[in-house]
């Protein structure tokens, strides 16, 4: 399809067809937008993670790395970083009221219990947040994958009806009468597909990455969750 049979139809169009042309192309720069935002957030973020955790593998004292990142030694508060900040945040706070906590010993064993309820929920709110956080615009692509081509579809009807009149007001239906008609009436359903299947395989392909980045969270929490089982059943990185 030439561009200039598009500038064409678009010139020549009704006042509704238009707006379907211009609901289209809107549509469009929002899928585009999004798109290409959120794959720069999530490159970015992948090497935030892949960063901390070398941090988080290489330091031994918890305690110490998250002083590193309370006092603002540390700029980014998003990801893994959020997940392990907000956890060791309740964990220092437990230890500041028990300062001799020790999983060892069978009196420690009801606060052991609170404290590991209250690290499970943490996790599982703060990786919610997460994961929302993540997702958010992204639902807009399903929404405009499957709006964008029954709007074009819409455009279409509306051509070929528009058509049909200027066909019985001229009273020809010779083919050089009518396929420019028809042609501007398709160019709404092509334009509505042009937008919807970029928005669908970004939906598609962000939502999968969202789920890799969930595994690597889970993943996450149970290494957290054992290096502070550790820190108090052996008394580790105090």
């Amino acid at each position: 399809m030439g561009y200039d049979i598009l500038i064409d139809a678009v010139l020549s169009s009704g006042p509704i067809t238009l707006s379907i042309f211009i609901s289209l192309v809107l549509l469009s720069i929002y899928s585009w937008t999004v798109l290409m935002s959120k794959l720069l957030q999530f490159k970015q973020e992948e090497r935030e993670n892949k960063k901390f955790l070398v941090q988080f593998d290489q330091e031994q004292n918890l305690k110490k790395l998250f002083q590193g990142y309370s006092k603002g030694k540390f700029t980014v508060n998003r990801g893994l970083i959020s997940i392990f900040c907000e956890t060791y945040l309740e964990v220092d706070q437990v230890t500041q009221k028990f300062p001799n906590l020790d999983y060892a010993k069978p009196e420690m064993q009801g606060i052991k219990g609170n404290l590991d309820e209250v690290i499970q929920r943490t996790l599982s709110g703060v990786k919610e947040r997460e994961y929302n956080r993540l997702m958010k615009l992204v639902s807009g692509l399903a929404t405009t994958s499957t709006i964008a081509p029954f709007v074009g579809l819409l455009g279409t009807v509306i051509g070929i009806i528009n058509a049909f009149g200027a066909i019985g007001r001229a009273g020809s239906a010779d083919l050089a009468f009518v396929a420019p008609a028809i042609s501007e009436a398709l160019i709404a359903t092509a334009l509505g597909l042009f937008v919807a299947i970029p928005a669908s395989v970004g939906f598609n392909y962000l939502k999968n990455r969202s789920f890799h980045f969930r595994e690597v969270q889970n993943r996450f929490g149970l290494q957290l969750q054992n290096r502070i089982q550790k820190q108090f059943l052996f008394g580790q990185a105090k």
